[in-house]
């Protein structure tokens, strides 16, 4: 692990301190999974955005769903 320094605003700082108190941690662990669930956020983004700009690039088609509604249909009693 690494040493680091940061400044925060003072009000961000006390609102995080007061956030890690009520969930029973402490500032180091709150920052620690504030920073790996944005970046798990970030991350997500990404991903949505690169299946967004590929369905742009190469639209389905009709063709691609044949088959598909006599698997998704309800079964018959």
């Amino acid at each position: 692990m690494s040493t680091i320094q940061i400044v925060l605003e003072d009000e961000l700082l006390a609102k995080a301190d007061a956030r890690a108190a009520r969930d029973g941690g402490d500032r180091e662990g709150f920052i620690r999974t504030a920073i790996s669930e944005h970046l798990r956020r970030l991350e997500t983004r990404e991903l949505e955005e690169q299946e967004r700009l590929g369905y742009q690039r190469i639209p389905d088609t009709l063709d691609d769903w044949e088959g598909w509604e006599k698997i998704a249909a309800w079964p018959e009693d």
